[in-house]
């Protein structure tokens, strides 16, 4: 999951990446990375020259981010799981926020379901009349 970068750029030892460093061990392009920037997903410091910089652990926060975007998580809502993530005790209200979200996809499918069922009434009435 997703934890706060250090503060401190030196990184106490550790090895801080750049954005293509980052995107290198996370399997992925610079283009998604840039955009969970500008949502507000991930985070970089930034060096004295202004380039960015992530903590070793930032492959592990973008790899939680595709699965929450695979698990159809809209973008407003990871950053709010991003954000209760990197505070103590998060688990019972990231649990919270994400069966919420399952429960308004079932209510979805369910609504899918009656609608490919009137679509087949329908079918089957168009091709019934030949």
């Amino acid at each position: 999951m997703c934890e706060p970068l250090s503060p401190d750029l030196r990184g106490r030892g550790r090895q801080l990446l750049s954005i293509s460093e980052l995107a290198h061990r996370s399997a992925v392009s610079t283009r998604p990375l840039r955009y969970y920037e500008e949502q507000g997903l991930l985070i970089p410091k930034r060096n004295a020259a202004g380039h960015r910089r992530y903590d070793a652990k930032a492959a592990d926060c973008v790899h939680f981010i595709q699965h929450l975007f695979d698990a159809g998580i809209p973008s407003n809502l990871i950053r709010i799981v991003v954000q209760e993530c990197q505070l103590p005790d998060s688990v019972p209200r990231v649990e919270a926020i994400l069966r919420t979200r399952h429960e308004e996809l079932s209510v979805q499918l369910e609504g899918l379901r009656t609608t490919l069922a009137n679509l087949q009434a329908v079918l089957d009435t168009v091709t019934e009349s030949r």
